[in-house]
């Protein structure tokens, strides 16, 4: 077997090789020797004695590669100093070439901790350190930017409560915040992103998120979404007929009444004769997503107030989620003038926590790294349609480069638009999840 570039390797040559345990083993000697001396540039130096240097290298044929390089020592005549030769391939003190280093680098957010040591041979607190390394080189040139519609949703990772921020228009994850009380969330929406930019608020039924929106922007438009509402009605519906001890028609009677089949309908009559209170809860359920058939906030309103004057008074878990819609009436109903879809935030939590469940362990800032710094691996396609004669003669090849990665996309969006005005018409973006 020819060994001289199985490694590729121009700096030296192979002197042998074996197989031990699944590791292939090099040895390596230099094939030139300094040119000079570090310390003082000095040409006259002698050697002095040998020295074996282990370092791990890029996987090759699916296995672990180790190299023993067989190198000299060296003594200057002129200062003195002893010294070793230094390599481009691996850095001095290192136990890792370059090149192993920037391939862990380039997939230790996409793949877990485990394999890659498995793959290379590395212990995991030295994979861990790589990984370390490589997120604050991705934090110190990380861009924030400010979507025109910011969602916020609260998220449980680690066991812990956290903030996902996400672009409502573009689909994408902005950040995650490691809590979620109202200061975190204004610091943030105040320190990182520009409140004049922001258009939008969508959030759930959370306190924090609200009080923090107003505070930091104000004059912003903060919406709850009609699905927020709807998973309220629906869990106010199941401990209502925990109330009850009734559970046999559950499923039947959380569907809508336009999904149900003739044998369900029959199915809910028998249920409400059997049991009229049923049909109380049954019924209340209906009116209440009926709010979201309405066209206007001053129709959602007159039929609220008229479920609140019909409503049961045994039904207290109702009466709790009415007295919720209240409270928050101002957001509940201004869906109905900005009715922005909440879609995507599930969606993206789903993709946040199926990317924690990948590994366990993960600290906060890995887990954060994993979601935010890995998703170019997805490309969103923009495409400007028309190419634009204007008096800087912009073309639709210099306006938009196509780059990977939604938040870049968005990134260079918002600036075309600021130099272009309305002449640039760009294809809806592809959606991240």
């Amino acid at each position: 077997m020819n060994l001289s570039n199985e490694l590729q390797l121009p700096e030296f040559k192979i002197i042998s090789k074996k197989e031990d345990d699944g590791v292939l083993y090099y040895n390596v000697e230099p094939i030139d020797d300094p040119s000079k001396c570090p310390h003082c540039n000095s040409l006259d130096f002698v050697k002095y004695g040998g020295i074996e240097r282990f370092v791990r290298d890029m996987p090759l044929y699916g296995e672990p590669v180790a190299i023993t390089i067989l190198s000299n020592r060296f003594k200057c005549k002129n200062c003195d100093q002893t010294f070793t030769a230094s390599f481009e391939f691996v850095a001095d003190r290192s136990k890792i070439t370059n090149r192993l280093k920037e391939d862990i680098k380039k997939r230790c957010l996409s793949g877990t901790i485990s394999n890659l040591s498995a793959e290379t041979g590395l212990s995991v607190a030295t994979i861990s350190r790589i990984i370390d390394e490589h997120i604050e080189e991705q934090e110190s040139s990380w861009r924030y930017y400010t979507p025109e519609i910011l969602g916020l949703s609260t998220i449980t990772l680690g066991k812990k409560q956290r903030t996902l921020c996400i672009d409502i228009k573009r689909h994408g994850v902005v950040d995650i915040l490691e809590k979620a009380d109202k200061k975190s969330i204004y610091d943030y929406l105040v320190s990182k992103l520009s409140s004049e930019d922001i258009e939008a608020i969508v959030i759930d039924f959370n306190n924090p998120h609200r009080v923090a929106a107003y505070k930091a922007c104000p004059g912003v438009d903060v919406i709850i979404d009609k699905y927020y509402t709807s998973r309220e009605i629906t869990r106010a519906t199941n401990q209502e007929l925990k109330r009850l001890n009734n559970g046999s028609l559950r499923w039947v009677i959380l569907k809508n009444s336009s999904n149900l089949s003739l044998s369900e309908s029959d199915e809910l009559e028998s249920g409400f004769s059997a049991n009229p209170h049923l049909r109380e809860i049954y019924e209340t359920k209906e009116r209440l997503y009926d709010i979201y058939e309405c066209k206007t906030t001053s129709e959602a309103e007159m039929v609220l107030n008229k479920i609140i004057k019909t409503l049961p008074k045994d039904c207290k878990y109702f009466k709790e989620l009415i007295d919720k819609i209240e409270d928050f009436s101002v957001e509940v109903f201004s869906f109905f003038e900005n009715p922005y879809s909440s879609s995507c935030i599930q969606n993206a939590a789903k993709a946040v926590m199926s990317i924690e469940k990948q590994g366990t362990g993960y600290s906060f800032r890995n887990l954060r790294a994993r979601i935010l710094f890995n998703q170019d691996r997805k490309v969103a396609k923009a495409i400007i349609r028309k190419r634009v004669y204007g008096k800087n003669n912009h073309s639709s090849a210099t306006c938009f480069n196509l780059m990977t990665g939604w938040r870049n996309e968005a990134i260079r969006y918002k600036e075309i638009e600021k130099s272009l005005g309305n002449y640039v018409e760009i294809e809806e973006l592809q959606k991240l999840f």
